[in-house]
């Protein structure tokens, strides 16, 4: 009513194009067999591993008993289109398995402000360029501007923010495939072919599915060539939105009165 129209669109992830084979619980509890595990709904037996599959994704995520967490890891890297393989060792170290051979830890510091990445074999984020500095810990911005073009965008925080800010129960274990895979319910799976089957997939870390857009016809905001999904909507409050929301409370105010 007098202005224009202002129009954003934005995608929360991106999307593989290219039919997946899947990753079953048979396929799953067949390999976890092979070493004295075995799938389960609920913890409290050892050798349990509880599996979180919903949706068609390339990742899941995994609960076990402590004791049992570091050879569940190992032993579902060894599952058909795993491609990485994450577990908690301490509450502020995560393992990284790569079905390379590779391996590294993640540590946080401060809550997910700073980080630091442990190469112990190999460099399986493909982060390493020869410079120091990225040995040593550093904040979460510096990682951003490293690695949000890498195959595996912004890792180090992605995987923090997996483990401890996404999920009231924590997981033990999280797991992500190579793009032609997926994990997923059969539910999901059976649901998908009678339309069609599924044509792609996403939520795994490497960069295809982790890449998205955002485009708007508005002027009033300064979006940068890169931004992390966290952050799109701090830029949109600088200043249209802050203004919107101002406008907002003015107006409740007025409606009290």
């Amino acid at each position: 009513y007098g202005t224009p129209l202002e129009v954003t669109l934005y995608s929360d992830h991106g999307f593989h194009y290219e039919k997946p084979k899947p990753i079953t619980r048979v396929h799953l509890a067949r390999v976890l067999k092979a070493r004295g595990l075995f799938l389960n709904d609920r913890l409290g037996k050892t050798g349990a591993v509880v599996p979180v599959l919903f949706g068609d994704l390339s990742s899941a995520v995994f609960y076990t008993a402590l004791s049992d967490t570091e050879r569940a890891a190992h032993t579902l890297l060894q599952v058909e289109g795993i491609d990485l393989v994450f577990y908690r060792v301490t509450a502020s170290r995560y393992a990284v398995l790569s079905h390379t051979g590779d391996s590294a830890y993640i540590d946080v510091f401060n809550e997910g402000a700073r980080f630091r990445y442990v190469p112990l074999k190999g460099d399986p984020f493909r982060y390493l360029t020869g410079d120091p500095k990225r040995l040593l810990p550093q904040s979460r911005e510096t990682w951003w501007q490293w690695t949000s073009d890498a195959y595996y965008p912004d890792a180090l925080f992605r995987v923090y923010e997996a483990f401890d800010r996404l999920a009231k129960n924590h997981p033990q274990i999280i797991v992500s495939t190579l793009p032609q895979y997926e994990l997923g319910s059969t539910a999901a799976r059976v649901g998908s072919e009678l339309h069609g089957g599924l044509e792609g997939t996403h939520g795994g870390l490497f960069r295809s599915v982790s890449s998205s857009f955002v485009m708007t016809t508005s002027t009033r905001y300064a979006f940068p060539s890169r931004l992390s999904y966290r952050d799109v909507f701090q830029v949109m409050k600088q200043p249209h939105g802050l203004e919107m929301r101002d406008e907002a409370e003015r107006l409740e105010i007025n409606k009290g009165e």
